[in-house]
Protein backbone atom coordinates (compact mmCIF):
# COMPACT_ATOMS: atom_id res chain seq x y z
CA UNK A 1 0.00 0.00 0.00
CA UNK A 2 2.76 2.29 0.66
CA UNK A 3 4.82 1.86 -2.34
CA UNK A 4 1.06 2.08 -4.52
CA UNK A 5 0.74 5.70 -2.74
CA UNK A 6 4.13 6.96 -3.62
CA UNK A 7 2.98 6.07 -6.98
CA UNK A 8 0.05 7.92 -6.93
CA UNK A 9 1.85 10.83 -5.69
CA UNK A 10 4.54 11.07 -7.57
CA UNK A 11 2.01 11.65 -10.54
CA UNK A 12 0.16 14.31 -8.89
CA UNK A 13 1.08 17.97 -9.88
CA UNK A 14 2.17 20.33 -6.36
CA UNK A 15 -0.03 22.95 -6.60
CA UNK A 16 -1.69 24.79 -3.75
CA UNK A 17 -4.87 22.59 -3.21
CA UNK A 18 -7.71 23.53 -0.84
CA UNK A 19 -7.44 21.60 2.51
CA UNK A 20 -10.88 19.80 1.89
CA UNK A 21 -9.51 18.74 -1.86
CA UNK A 22 -5.97 18.32 -0.43
CA UNK A 23 -7.86 15.27 2.35
CA UNK A 24 -9.95 14.20 -0.73
CA UNK A 25 -7.18 13.16 -3.19
CA UNK A 26 -5.21 11.19 -0.19
CA UNK A 27 -8.04 9.50 0.60
CA UNK A 28 -8.34 8.73 -3.01
CA UNK A 29 -4.83 7.43 -3.80
CA UNK A 30 -5.43 4.94 -0.30
CA UNK A 31 -8.80 3.82 -1.77
CA UNK A 32 -7.07 3.01 -5.31
CA UNK A 33 -4.15 1.83 -3.06
CA UNK A 34 -6.46 -1.23 -1.68
CA UNK A 35 -8.59 -1.81 -4.67
CA UNK A 36 -5.21 -2.66 -6.71
CA UNK A 37 -3.18 -4.40 -3.59
CA UNK A 38 -6.65 -6.56 -2.78
CA UNK A 39 -5.87 -8.56 -6.14
CA UNK A 40 -2.95 -10.28 -3.91
CA UNK A 41 -5.31 -12.16 -2.29
CA UNK A 42 -7.64 -13.47 -4.84
CA UNK A 43 -9.90 -15.70 -4.98
CA UNK A 44 -11.11 -13.98 -1.72
CA UNK A 45 -10.73 -10.40 -1.91
CA UNK A 46 -11.49 -10.51 -5.51
CA UNK A 47 -13.11 -13.35 -7.14
CA UNK A 48 -10.61 -12.54 -10.13
CA UNK A 49 -8.11 -9.84 -11.37
CA UNK A 50 -9.15 -6.59 -12.17
CA UNK A 51 -7.09 -4.02 -14.47
CA UNK A 52 -7.55 -0.70 -12.11
CA UNK A 53 -4.80 1.02 -13.67
CA UNK A 54 -3.13 4.81 -12.68
CA UNK A 55 -5.60 5.89 -15.71
CA UNK A 56 -8.20 5.38 -13.23
CA UNK A 57 -6.86 7.03 -10.21
CA UNK A 58 -5.75 9.92 -12.24
CA UNK A 59 -9.37 10.57 -13.77
CA UNK A 60 -10.88 10.38 -10.26
CA UNK A 61 -8.48 13.04 -8.89
CA UNK A 62 -9.72 15.29 -12.10
CA UNK A 63 -13.36 14.79 -11.04
CA UNK A 64 -13.02 15.23 -7.36
CA UNK A 65 -11.07 18.41 -7.90
CA UNK A 66 -13.79 20.00 -9.92
CA UNK A 67 -16.29 18.91 -8.05
CA UNK A 68 -15.26 20.45 -4.45
CA UNK A 69 -16.02 23.74 -4.42
CA UNK A 70 -15.92 26.19 -1.31
CA UNK A 71 -14.63 23.45 0.95
CA UNK A 72 -17.64 22.00 0.12
CA UNK A 73 -18.78 18.58 -1.70
CA UNK A 74 -21.20 16.55 -2.39
CA UNK A 75 -20.05 12.68 -1.34
CA UNK A 76 -23.13 11.09 -2.70
CA UNK A 77 -22.33 12.51 -6.02
CA UNK A 78 -18.84 11.69 -5.56
CA UNK A 79 -19.30 7.95 -4.68
CA UNK A 80 -22.09 7.60 -7.71
CA UNK A 81 -19.20 8.73 -10.24
CA UNK A 82 -16.44 6.30 -8.88
CA UNK A 83 -18.90 3.87 -8.52
CA UNK A 84 -20.45 3.84 -11.81
CA UNK A 85 -18.31 5.81 -13.89
CA UNK A 86 -15.15 5.09 -12.87
CA UNK A 87 -14.14 1.47 -10.60
CA UNK A 88 -17.37 0.14 -10.94
CA UNK A 89 -17.48 -0.59 -14.71
CA UNK A 90 -14.35 -2.59 -14.39
CA UNK A 91 -15.96 -5.38 -12.35
CA UNK A 92 -18.04 -8.32 -12.87
CA UNK A 93 -19.26 -10.01 -10.15
CA UNK A 94 -22.46 -8.50 -7.96
CA UNK A 95 -20.18 -9.49 -4.20
CA UNK A 96 -17.07 -7.49 -5.75
CA UNK A 97 -19.37 -4.48 -6.37
CA UNK A 98 -20.67 -4.95 -2.98
CA UNK A 99 -16.76 -4.52 -2.01
CA UNK A 100 -16.43 -1.39 -4.18
CA UNK A 101 -19.35 0.00 -2.49
CA UNK A 102 -18.94 -0.47 0.79
CA UNK A 103 -15.27 0.66 0.49
CA UNK A 104 -17.01 3.95 -0.92
CA UNK A 105 -19.62 4.14 1.46
CA UNK A 106 -16.87 4.00 4.58
CA UNK A 107 -14.35 6.57 3.14
CA UNK A 108 -16.05 8.87 1.10
CA UNK A 109 -18.24 10.62 3.78
CA UNK A 110 -17.53 14.07 5.91
CA UNK A 111 -16.26 12.43 9.31
CA UNK A 112 -13.76 10.40 7.60
CA UNK A 113 -11.96 12.77 4.89
CA UNK A 114 -12.21 16.09 7.51
CA UNK A 115 -11.12 14.13 10.66
CA UNK A 116 -14.61 14.96 12.86
CA UNK A 117 -15.20 12.26 15.53
CA UNK A 118 -11.64 11.05 15.33
CA UNK A 119 -12.10 9.49 12.64
CA UNK A 120 -9.60 11.23 10.30
CA UNK A 121 -7.67 9.45 7.53
CA UNK A 122 -5.87 12.27 5.52
CA UNK A 123 -3.57 14.87 7.02
CA UNK A 124 -4.70 18.57 5.38
CA UNK A 125 -1.36 19.15 3.80
CA UNK A 126 -1.19 21.73 0.79
CA UNK A 127 1.95 20.30 -0.55
CA UNK A 128 2.42 16.69 -2.16
CA UNK A 129 6.04 16.39 -0.94
CA UNK A 130 4.37 16.77 2.75
CA UNK A 131 2.04 13.78 2.22
CA UNK A 132 4.69 11.12 0.65
CA UNK A 133 6.84 12.84 3.80
CA UNK A 134 4.12 11.20 5.87
CA UNK A 135 3.20 8.24 3.79
CA UNK A 136 7.44 7.02 3.92
CA UNK A 137 7.16 7.59 7.67
CA UNK A 138 4.00 6.11 9.10
CA UNK A 139 2.24 3.54 6.83
CA UNK A 140 4.74 0.43 7.05
CA UNK A 141 6.29 -1.44 4.37
CA UNK A 142 4.44 -4.76 4.94
CA UNK A 143 0.94 -4.53 4.41
CA UNK A 144 -1.28 -5.95 7.14
CA UNK A 145 -4.52 -7.17 6.64
CA UNK A 146 -6.61 -4.87 8.45
CA UNK A 147 -5.81 -2.13 6.30
CA UNK A 148 -7.95 -3.66 3.73
CA UNK A 149 -10.57 -4.61 6.08
CA UNK A 150 -9.58 -8.22 5.25
CA UNK A 151 -9.76 -11.64 7.81
CA UNK A 152 -6.61 -11.38 10.02
CA UNK A 153 -5.97 -15.25 9.03
CA UNK A 154 -5.88 -14.04 5.16
CA UNK A 155 -2.33 -14.92 4.73
CA UNK A 156 -3.08 -18.88 5.94
CA UNK A 157 -5.60 -18.77 2.87
CA UNK A 158 -3.29 -17.42 0.74
CA UNK A 159 -0.23 -19.42 1.72
CA UNK A 160 -2.47 -22.18 0.37
CA UNK A 161 -3.34 -21.00 -2.64
CA UNK A 162 0.05 -19.70 -3.73
CA UNK A 163 1.56 -23.42 -2.73
CA UNK A 164 -0.72 -25.18 -5.14
CA UNK A 165 -0.15 -22.60 -7.53
CA UNK A 166 3.42 -23.01 -7.30
CA UNK A 167 3.09 -27.17 -7.58
CA UNK A 168 1.48 -26.23 -10.65
CA UNK A 169 4.27 -23.84 -11.65
CA UNK A 170 7.00 -26.31 -10.93
CA UNK A 171 5.22 -28.99 -13.03
CA UNK A 172 4.75 -27.43 -16.16
CA UNK A 173 8.21 -25.62 -15.58
CA UNK A 174 9.58 -29.60 -15.29
CA UNK A 175 7.04 -30.70 -18.42
CA UNK A 176 9.51 -31.97 -21.36
CA UNK A 177 7.30 -34.52 -22.53
CA UNK A 178 7.76 -34.54 -26.37
CA UNK A 179 4.40 -34.25 -28.48
CA UNK A 180 4.55 -38.24 -29.55
CA UNK A 181 6.39 -39.69 -26.51
CA UNK A 182 3.98 -42.78 -25.96
CA UNK A 183 5.78 -44.02 -22.98
CA UNK A 184 5.65 -40.76 -21.07
CA UNK A 185 2.30 -40.67 -21.69
CA UNK A 186 1.76 -44.12 -20.36
CA UNK A 187 3.78 -42.75 -17.28
CA UNK A 188 1.63 -40.53 -16.66
CA UNK A 189 -2.27 -41.25 -17.76
CA UNK A 190 -2.11 -45.14 -16.89
CA UNK A 191 -2.80 -44.38 -13.05
CA UNK A 192 -5.98 -42.17 -14.08
CA UNK A 193 -7.08 -44.99 -16.27
CA UNK A 194 -6.85 -47.80 -14.04
CA UNK A 195 -8.66 -45.60 -11.39
CA UNK A 196 -11.77 -45.32 -13.67
CA UNK A 197 -11.60 -48.88 -14.75
CA UNK A 198 -11.50 -49.57 -11.22
CA UNK A 199 -14.69 -46.79 -10.42
CA UNK A 200 -16.58 -48.70 -13.11
CA UNK A 201 -15.72 -52.23 -12.57
CA UNK A 202 -18.77 -54.35 -12.72
CA UNK A 203 -21.15 -52.03 -14.53
CA UNK A 204 -22.31 -50.89 -18.04
CA UNK A 205 -23.09 -47.73 -17.35
CA UNK A 206 -20.41 -46.41 -19.69
CA UNK A 207 -22.18 -48.21 -22.49
CA UNK A 208 -26.02 -47.97 -21.67
CA UNK A 209 -28.69 -46.39 -23.40
CA UNK A 210 -28.76 -42.67 -22.90
CA UNK A 211 -32.57 -42.55 -20.57
CA UNK A 212 -34.38 -40.04 -21.82
CA UNK A 213 -35.57 -37.14 -19.17
CA UNK A 214 -39.01 -38.21 -17.21
CA UNK A 215 -41.26 -35.44 -18.06
CA UNK A 216 -44.01 -35.10 -15.06
CA UNK A 217 -46.31 -32.55 -13.14
CA UNK A 218 -44.31 -32.56 -9.74
CA UNK A 219 -40.86 -30.26 -10.13
CA UNK A 220 -39.07 -32.30 -7.91
CA UNK A 221 -39.44 -35.72 -9.52
CA UNK A 222 -38.39 -34.04 -13.44
CA UNK A 223 -35.57 -32.98 -11.57
CA UNK A 224 -34.34 -36.11 -9.68
CA UNK A 225 -34.97 -37.39 -13.45
CA UNK A 226 -32.89 -34.37 -15.01
CA UNK A 227 -30.36 -35.40 -12.10
CA UNK A 228 -30.15 -39.08 -13.24
CA UNK A 229 -29.46 -38.43 -16.70
CA UNK A 230 -27.15 -35.91 -15.76
CA UNK A 231 -25.03 -38.58 -14.45
CA UNK A 232 -25.49 -41.11 -16.99
CA UNK A 233 -23.81 -38.50 -19.50
CA UNK A 234 -21.39 -37.10 -17.20
CA UNK A 235 -20.12 -40.86 -17.07
CA UNK A 236 -19.74 -41.66 -20.70
CA UNK A 237 -18.64 -38.91 -21.84
CA UNK A 238 -15.89 -39.25 -19.39
CA UNK A 239 -15.26 -43.02 -20.23
CA UNK A 240 -15.44 -41.75 -23.99
CA UNK A 241 -12.75 -39.42 -23.88
CA UNK A 242 -10.36 -41.80 -21.05
CA UNK A 243 -11.09 -44.77 -24.22
CA UNK A 244 -9.60 -42.36 -26.47
CA UNK A 245 -6.87 -41.62 -24.50
CA UNK A 246 -5.76 -45.60 -24.05
CA UNK A 247 -6.28 -45.96 -27.64
CA UNK A 248 -3.29 -43.19 -28.57
CA UNK A 249 -0.99 -45.05 -25.78
CA UNK A 250 -1.31 -48.20 -27.28
CA UNK A 251 -0.59 -46.73 -30.65
CA UNK A 252 -3.96 -48.05 -31.94
CA UNK A 253 -5.41 -44.31 -33.47
CA UNK A 254 -3.97 -41.11 -33.99
CA UNK A 255 -4.88 -38.34 -31.27
CA UNK A 256 -6.54 -35.60 -32.96
CA UNK A 257 -6.00 -32.17 -31.05
CA UNK A 258 -8.83 -32.64 -28.17
CA UNK A 259 -7.26 -35.90 -27.19
CA UNK A 260 -3.89 -34.60 -27.23
CA UNK A 261 -4.76 -31.80 -24.99
CA UNK A 262 -6.58 -34.44 -22.49
CA UNK A 263 -2.85 -35.92 -22.32
CA UNK A 264 -1.17 -32.58 -21.58
CA UNK A 265 -3.50 -31.40 -18.63
CA UNK A 266 -3.16 -35.28 -16.89
CA UNK A 267 0.78 -34.95 -17.25
CA UNK A 268 0.12 -32.05 -15.63
CA UNK A 269 -1.99 -34.11 -12.73
CA UNK A 270 -4.92 -31.07 -13.49
CA UNK A 271 -8.24 -31.90 -14.64
CA UNK A 272 -9.09 -31.21 -18.16
CA UNK A 273 -11.05 -28.55 -19.01
CA UNK A 274 -13.04 -30.39 -21.13
CA UNK A 275 -14.09 -32.41 -18.12
CA UNK A 276 -14.78 -29.13 -16.64
CA UNK A 277 -17.02 -28.37 -18.96
CA UNK A 278 -19.09 -31.40 -18.15
CA UNK A 279 -19.22 -30.47 -14.64
CA UNK A 280 -16.97 -28.15 -12.53
CA UNK A 281 -15.27 -30.37 -9.94
CA UNK A 282 -11.87 -30.61 -8.37
CA UNK A 283 -8.50 -29.71 -10.42
CA UNK A 284 -6.63 -32.98 -9.73
CA UNK A 285 -7.99 -35.51 -12.23
CA UNK A 286 -8.19 -38.25 -10.03
CA UNK A 287 -9.84 -36.28 -7.07
CA UNK A 288 -12.21 -35.17 -9.75
CA UNK A 289 -13.30 -38.91 -10.83
CA UNK A 290 -13.53 -40.25 -7.15
CA UNK A 291 -15.39 -37.53 -6.94
CA UNK A 292 -18.16 -38.29 -8.94
CA UNK A 293 -18.54 -41.82 -8.28
CA UNK A 294 -18.89 -40.35 -4.74
CA UNK A 295 -22.12 -37.92 -5.69
CA UNK A 296 -23.73 -41.24 -7.08
CA UNK A 297 -22.94 -43.50 -4.29
CA UNK A 298 -23.85 -41.01 -1.64
CA UNK A 299 -27.09 -39.59 -3.23
CA UNK A 300 -29.32 -42.78 -1.70
CA UNK A 301 -28.45 -41.23 1.92
CA UNK A 302 -29.26 -37.95 0.80
CA UNK A 303 -32.42 -38.80 -0.15
CA UNK A 304 -32.74 -41.18 2.96
CA UNK A 305 -32.32 -38.14 5.21
CA UNK A 306 -35.17 -36.39 3.07
CA UNK A 307 -37.58 -39.54 3.54
CA UNK A 308 -37.36 -39.56 -0.14
CA UNK A 309 -36.56 -43.46 0.42
CA UNK A 310 -37.03 -45.44 3.46
CA UNK A 311 -33.75 -46.78 5.07
CA UNK A 312 -34.84 -50.19 4.49
CA UNK A 313 -34.62 -49.47 0.68
CA UNK A 314 -30.89 -47.75 1.15
CA UNK A 315 -30.10 -50.16 2.80
CA UNK A 316 -30.73 -52.88 0.22
CA UNK A 317 -29.63 -50.95 -2.55
CA UNK A 318 -26.52 -50.36 -0.70
CA UNK A 319 -25.46 -53.45 -1.29
CA UNK A 320 -25.94 -53.13 -5.26
CA UNK A 321 -23.50 -52.47 -7.77
CA UNK A 322 -22.59 -48.95 -8.60
CA UNK A 323 -24.31 -49.29 -12.12
CA UNK A 324 -27.56 -50.78 -10.50
CA UNK A 325 -27.48 -47.60 -7.58
CA UNK A 326 -27.46 -45.42 -10.32
CA UNK A 327 -29.82 -46.79 -12.42
CA UNK A 328 -32.21 -46.49 -9.39
CA UNK A 329 -32.22 -42.95 -9.71
CA UNK A 330 -35.86 -43.22 -11.26
CA UNK A 331 -37.08 -45.34 -8.48
CA UNK A 332 -36.17 -42.45 -6.50
CA UNK A 333 -38.16 -40.12 -8.55
CA UNK A 334 -41.17 -42.16 -8.41
CA UNK A 335 -40.76 -41.87 -4.16
CA UNK A 336 -40.40 -38.27 -4.91
CA UNK A 337 -43.83 -38.35 -6.28
CA UNK A 338 -45.60 -40.59 -4.09
CA UNK A 339 -44.83 -38.51 -1.20
CA UNK A 340 -45.17 -35.24 -2.80
CA UNK A 341 -49.14 -36.26 -3.32
CA UNK A 342 -49.30 -37.36 0.28
CA UNK A 343 -51.09 -35.25 3.12
CA UNK A 344 -48.07 -34.17 4.53
CA UNK A 345 -45.87 -32.72 1.62
CA UNK A 346 -43.19 -31.37 3.78
CA UNK A 347 -42.76 -34.74 5.16
CA UNK A 348 -40.17 -34.97 2.01
CA UNK A 349 -38.44 -31.84 3.48
CA UNK A 350 -38.16 -32.43 7.51
CA UNK A 351 -34.42 -34.40 6.97
CA UNK A 352 -31.88 -32.29 6.07
CA UNK A 353 -30.11 -32.30 2.37
CA UNK A 354 -26.66 -32.80 1.88
CA UNK A 355 -26.00 -30.22 -1.03
CA UNK A 356 -22.24 -31.74 -1.53
CA UNK A 357 -23.93 -34.70 -2.69
CA UNK A 358 -25.24 -32.85 -5.46
CA UNK A 359 -23.95 -32.02 -9.02
CA UNK A 360 -26.08 -29.21 -8.94
CA UNK A 361 -27.73 -27.96 -5.85
CA UNK A 362 -28.99 -24.91 -8.03
CA UNK A 363 -31.41 -27.03 -9.56
CA UNK A 364 -33.04 -28.76 -6.53
CA UNK A 365 -33.66 -24.96 -5.07
CA UNK A 366 -35.21 -24.48 -8.43
CA UNK A 367 -37.35 -27.07 -8.28
CA UNK A 368 -38.35 -25.92 -4.75
CA UNK A 369 -39.41 -22.83 -6.42
CA UNK A 370 -41.46 -24.53 -8.93
CA UNK A 371 -43.39 -26.24 -6.01
CA UNK A 372 -43.98 -23.12 -3.89
CA UNK A 373 -45.42 -21.16 -6.57
CA UNK A 374 -48.01 -23.92 -7.03
CA UNK A 375 -48.86 -24.52 -3.75
CA UNK A 376 -49.06 -20.74 -2.95
CA UNK A 377 -51.28 -20.16 -5.97
CA UNK A 378 -48.15 -17.60 -7.60
CA UNK A 379 -45.92 -17.22 -10.50
CA UNK A 380 -42.53 -17.58 -9.85
CA UNK A 381 -41.28 -14.84 -10.33
CA UNK A 382 -42.93 -12.97 -7.32
CA UNK A 383 -40.76 -15.21 -4.72
CA UNK A 384 -37.45 -15.04 -3.23
CA UNK A 385 -35.36 -16.77 -1.52
CA UNK A 386 -35.06 -16.56 2.21
CA UNK A 387 -32.75 -18.16 4.39
CA UNK A 388 -32.89 -18.65 8.25
CA UNK A 389 -30.26 -20.48 10.58
CA UNK A 390 -32.84 -21.26 12.79
CA UNK A 391 -35.52 -23.58 11.21
CA UNK A 392 -38.47 -22.18 13.01
CA UNK A 393 -37.88 -18.34 11.13
CA UNK A 394 -39.20 -20.23 8.14
CA UNK A 395 -41.66 -22.00 9.62
CA UNK A 396 -44.41 -21.11 7.10
CA UNK A 397 -42.72 -21.65 4.05
CA UNK A 398 -42.04 -25.02 2.23
CA UNK A 399 -38.45 -25.09 2.87
CA UNK A 400 -35.46 -27.55 3.26
CA UNK A 401 -32.46 -27.83 5.49
CA UNK A 402 -29.30 -27.60 4.04
CA UNK A 403 -26.05 -29.50 5.45
CA UNK A 404 -22.74 -30.67 4.31
CA UNK A 405 -21.62 -34.36 5.73
CA UNK A 406 -22.51 -34.60 9.11
CA UNK A 407 -24.92 -31.52 10.42
CA UNK A 408 -21.25 -31.22 12.92
CA UNK A 409 -19.37 -30.38 9.86
CA UNK A 410 -21.74 -28.14 8.56
CA UNK A 411 -21.29 -25.45 5.65
CA UNK A 412 -18.03 -24.08 5.58
CA UNK A 413 -17.18 -20.36 6.48
CA UNK A 414 -14.52 -18.60 5.28
CA UNK A 415 -13.58 -14.40 6.61
CA UNK A 416 -16.05 -14.87 9.52
CA UNK A 417 -16.61 -16.74 12.28
CA UNK A 418 -20.44 -17.51 13.20
CA UNK A 419 -22.13 -18.12 16.09
CA UNK A 420 -25.61 -16.77 15.12
CA UNK A 421 -23.41 -13.54 14.69
CA UNK A 422 -20.57 -12.76 12.37
CA UNK A 423 -17.60 -12.21 14.38
CA UNK A 424 -14.09 -11.39 13.61
CA UNK A 425 -11.25 -14.10 12.86
CA UNK A 426 -8.01 -14.08 14.91
CA UNK A 427 -4.77 -14.84 13.04
CA UNK A 428 -4.36 -17.89 14.51
CA UNK A 429 -7.89 -19.10 12.97
CA UNK A 430 -8.13 -21.66 10.33
CA UNK A 431 -9.01 -20.72 6.51
CA UNK A 432 -12.53 -21.95 6.96
CA UNK A 433 -14.66 -22.90 10.17
CA UNK A 434 -18.21 -24.30 10.36
CA UNK A 435 -21.38 -23.06 9.69
CA UNK A 436 -24.11 -24.44 11.33
CA UNK A 437 -27.40 -26.05 9.88
CA UNK A 438 -29.03 -23.38 7.05
CA UNK A 439 -32.91 -23.50 5.93
CA UNK A 440 -33.73 -22.36 2.72
CA UNK A 441 -37.63 -21.06 1.50
CA UNK A 442 -39.07 -19.85 -1.42
CA UNK A 443 -41.32 -16.50 0.21
CA UNK A 444 -43.74 -14.30 -1.74
CA UNK A 445 -42.05 -10.76 -2.32
CA UNK A 446 -43.09 -8.44 0.47
CA UNK A 447 -43.08 -11.02 3.19
CA UNK A 448 -41.10 -10.15 5.86
CA UNK A 449 -38.03 -11.83 5.60
CA UNK A 450 -36.40 -13.66 8.91
CA UNK A 451 -34.00 -11.08 9.06
CA UNK A 452 -34.01 -7.20 9.15
CA UNK A 453 -32.13 -6.07 6.27
CA UNK A 454 -30.08 -3.42 8.62
CA UNK A 455 -29.26 -6.53 10.59
CA UNK A 456 -27.84 -9.44 8.02
CA UNK A 457 -25.17 -8.97 5.22
CA UNK A 458 -26.05 -11.14 1.93
CA UNK A 459 -23.63 -13.79 1.38
CA UNK A 460 -22.84 -15.58 -1.43
CA UNK A 461 -22.92 -19.81 -0.95
CA UNK A 462 -20.28 -21.12 -3.93
CA UNK A 463 -19.59 -24.55 -4.30
CA UNK A 464 -15.87 -24.88 -3.37
CA UNK A 465 -13.33 -22.18 -2.39
CA UNK A 466 -12.84 -21.19 -6.13
CA UNK A 467 -15.63 -18.81 -5.94
CA UNK A 468 -16.44 -19.80 -9.22
CA UNK A 469 -19.94 -21.31 -9.29
CA UNK A 470 -22.49 -19.51 -6.57
CA UNK A 471 -25.19 -21.45 -5.31
CA UNK A 472 -27.37 -18.52 -3.35
CA UNK A 473 -27.02 -15.56 -1.36
CA UNK A 474 -27.84 -16.37 1.69
CA UNK A 475 -28.60 -13.98 4.76
CA UNK A 476 -26.13 -13.68 8.22
CA UNK A 477 -26.73 -11.91 10.76
CA UNK A 478 -24.22 -9.60 11.86
CA UNK A 479 -23.39 -5.62 13.20
CA UNK A 480 -21.44 -3.89 10.52
CA UNK A 481 -22.67 -4.32 6.62
CA UNK A 482 -19.76 -2.42 5.22
CA UNK A 483 -17.47 -4.14 7.36
CA UNK A 484 -18.56 -7.96 6.27
CA UNK A 485 -18.97 -6.63 2.74
CA UNK A 486 -15.39 -5.91 2.78
CA UNK A 487 -14.14 -8.78 4.87
CA UNK A 488 -15.72 -10.88 1.59
CA UNK A 489 -17.09 -13.20 3.59
CA UNK A 490 -18.54 -16.50 1.59
CA UNK A 491 -20.20 -19.83 2.13
CA UNK A 492 -18.94 -22.88 0.45
CA UNK A 493 -19.90 -26.60 0.06
CA UNK A 494 -16.27 -28.26 0.45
Amino acid sequence: IRSNLLRTYSQIDDVKRSILTSQTIFVLAWLHALLQERRTFIPQAWTKFYEFSSADVRVSRILVEGLIKDSKADWEYVRGLLQFVVYGGRIENVFDSQVLESYLVTLFESNKITGRGGQMLARANFESIDVQRFIEQSIPSEDDPSFFGLPMNIRFSWQLTEAEETVNRMRMAGNTTSVNNRSQWADACNPVLQLWKRLCQGGDLHSRQLPAVKEADDPLLEMMSLEYVHAVKLVQKIHAILTLVSKAIRGTITPDRSTIDVIKSLLLHQTPDVWQDLWSGPRDPAEYLTTIIYKVRKTLKCCEKSKILTPEVVEREERDSLIEIIINFKKLAKSVHELATQPDQHDIRRKPVDFSKLFRPGRLLNALRQVTARTSGCTMDELSLSSAWDSSLLAGSISIRVEVGTTSKGILLQGALFDGQLRDTATSSPPVSNAPQLTLGWMKIGTPSPYKNSECVAVPMYTDSTRSELIATISMPCTGIHKWNIAAVALFLK
